[in-house]
């Protein structure tokens, strides 16, 4: 699944023709924090029906991806509080199976 889904195809733009799993595997630079690459697993793990839609879903991990670079807002229509791409890896490392 993970290797034959381009991580454009759930997430708009970043890492060009790289697959999910390629994302998952990426380090240092390549990606900042890990955000693709735990965002890559948690869409696995949603997936594979490990993390219920009650805690995260397809359009969380997506406002979390878009919102990467100018923070995303966990609270749906609130300006406050603001995550960076560090406290999104934080979370999303609560979620995993």
């Amino acid at each position: 699944m993970a290797r034959d889904t381009l991580f454009s195809v759930p997430y708009s733009s970043g890492f060009p023709n790289q697959s999910i799993e390629a994302v998952i595997k990426l380090t240092g630079n390549q990606d900042p924090q890990q955000l693709g690459a735990h965002l890559g697993a948690a869409w696995c793990n949603l997936k594979m029906g490990w993390v219920p839609d009650s805690r995260l879903n397809l359009e969380t991990l997506q406002a979390m991806w878009d919102g990467r670079n100018h923070g995303y807002h966990p609270v749906a229509g609130a300006t406050l509080p603001v995550w960076n791409r560090g406290q999104i890896v934080d979370y999303l490392k609560t979620t995993m199976a």
